[in-house]
This record gives C-alpha cells, structure tokens and sequence, in this order.
C-alpha cells in the first residue's frame, strides 16, 4: 500500500499566514493583497465575478429559454450562418500554411512530458511545425454535409480539433511570428477555412510592441527568446445569442480548451511552453484591432525551444520513490 502523501495547511491557512507576513505591504493601503480584500468582504471587482457567476447559473426557468434558442439556431437562415463560422482578413496579405503533419508522440508520453517553460533557445519553430500546431489545436478536422430544411440546398458543417458549445466556436487564434524560419516577425490570425495566416502587422518592431503589452518580465519569462506568441480571442456575440449571458463562460471554457491543445501539440513537437494571463488587457486589444467588449483577449501562450531543465515524469506507482542517490 503507497503511504499517503503528506498534506500541509489548507489553502485559506495559508494565504492568511502569507498575507500577514508582509507588514510592509501592509503600510500602504493600495498595496494590500487580493487576500486582504477578500477577507474584508469589500465590494470591489472580484465581488462582480460572484454576482456574475450567480447570474449565469442554469435553473429550471432557463431550460425554457434554452429550448427556445436552440430552435432559433435550428432556422436555415442561422444554420448557414453558422456553417464555417470565423473571422476573415481577406484586405490583407495570407501565409499560405503546408499541410499538418500529425506529431508521432502517444498522448500518454506527451502528458507526462508536457510542462510550463518560461525559458527559451531563440530557436526558430519551423514554418511546417507552426503549420501543424495550429491545425492539430483548433484547425477543422470533420466535416458534416446536410440539407436546409426549408429548400433541400447542401449545406456544409465544419467541426474543429477542440470542442466548443453549440459548434459556435467564439475563439480567434492570432500568433505573433517571434522567431519562425523564413518568415519575417508579423502579428498574424489563423483562418481555419483556409488554413492560412492572415498578416495583420508586419512593420518594423511589431514584436517588440506586442511584447511590451505582458507584464511578465523578462527574469521569469524570456518572450524575446520564444518562436511564437499564441493569442486567443472570444467574439462573445457568437455564444450569447443562443445561451445568454451563461454563453460568457463557455467562451472561456473554450479558451482553456484550446490552450491546452497548444500545450500538448506544442510538447509532441519538440516544443515548450506557458500559458499566460499576465497582459494589459486594452493594450493587447487595440494591437488586434479589437474594441475589448465585442471581442477580447482571453488567453495568451508562449511556445519555443526550451533551455529548462525539469523534473523526471512520474506516475502513481513512483512518485513517493525517493530520489536515487546518483540522482541527488
């Protein structure tokens, strides 16, 4: 039988012996920690995360309203809408992307394999592995061919590599081209339909000024080093039209979704990676082009060549084993 893994104070525990050992945090009121301010109970932004998530909580009143939108993206005249539903640039010059390779990695491997890097070679990702990335982490990968109801016209639906509710697909992809092999730096959208980069900024320092809206500094997460930024966007009027203001947190499911996606393509190629929330949000949005209420950055990725040395995968069987003495 495993021994139990020994467990330390509890979360709340913690934070609070954390929070109070910075007194000096303490002499500046502005400065007190998110901790403080929850205990306090004060009404301030995070309380609006309450009233939101209490707000968007399924009850049996909304399964009406649910029944009575799915109907409405039953009509014909929302079923072609919808069908290949995501943005397009066509005003801009296109990468023509090559066809994905699919990584060889069992996905087992790459699970265990998959960590958060925050340190980078500069290694260029090669025009075939960006290729095979986004593909393999929201590019189309099913087709379904129907009729329109009304008419018996074929209609088309395209489904993707990472679920989303309804088949809505509220998530935009723009890469920021760091370091790639033959192409010159450029902030970019991936079209899945073409499977294609569109080049939104390719003028000189459009790397630097998209590295200047993270926080993160460069001691913790060398984004100068990376191949490529991964940029993930909700168009929320996609998902609020069928499931309401609930439709709000399946467009940051769906980010999550895809974000893994990256990791885990990102590691079977040969790549590290982190995920990031550390941006200024309305500086990344104006970058895009993005007003920051329709459409909004909701996650960001760093990938490249990693230079970090981690520790050894485990699985249940191992990973109380003491570290071996020639390993120490």
């Amino acid at each position: 039988m495993r021994s139990k893994v020994p467990t330390g104070p509890t979360l709340h525990e913690a934070m609070s012996s954390a929070a109070r050992s910075l007194s000096w945090v303490k002499q500046v009121r502005l400065l007190e920690t998110n901790w403080d301010r929850r205990s306090r109970r004060i009404f301030d932004p995070a309380d609006l995360a309450e009233l939101y998530h209490e707000n968007s909580k399924m009850r049996p009143i909304n399964g009406l309203q649910q029944m009575l939108s799915s109907d409405v993206f039953q009509q014909p005249v929302m079923l072609e809408a919808t069908t290949g539903i995501g943005k397009r640039y066509p005003q801009f010059r296109h990468i023509t992307l090559p066809d994905p390779v699919a990584p060889r990695s069992p996905l087992g491997e790459v699970i265990l394999r998959r960590r958060s890097i925050r340190k980078f070679t500069g290694e260029p990702m090669s025009i075939q592995d960006l290729s095979s990335l986004l593909y393999f982490t929201n590019g189309i990968t099913c087709r379904f061919d129907f009729k329109r109801p009304d008419t018996g016209a074929p209609l088309v639906h395209y489904f993707r590599a990472s679920p989303s509710g309804g088949g809505l697909y509220p998530v935009e992809i723009y890469v920021c081209l760091v370091n790639v092999a033959d192409t010159a730096p450029a902030l970019c959208h991936y079209e899945t339909r073409e499977h294609s980069l569109a080049i939104l900024d390719d003028s000189p320092g459009v790397v630097e000024r998209t590295l200047r809206t993270f926080t993160a500094h460069p001691m913790f997460v060398r984004m100068d080093l990376a191949s490529v930024v991964v940029l993930l966007t909700g168009v929320f009027e996609r998902t609020y039209g069928k499931y309401g203001p609930r439709g709000y947190r399946y467009a940051l499911q769906e980010s999550g979704h895809i974000a893994q996606n990256v990791c885990l393509v990102s590691t079977a190629l040969g790549y590290g990676s982190v995920a990031m929330a550390a941006f200024y949000d309305d500086e990344v949005n104006r970058l895009l082009g993005l007003d920051g209420v329709e459409e909004a950055v909701l996650y960001t990725l760093a990938l490249g060549r990693s230079t970090e040395k981690v520790g050894r995968s485990v699985t249940p069987q191992n990973y109380e084993r003491e570290v071996r003495t020639d390993e120490a």
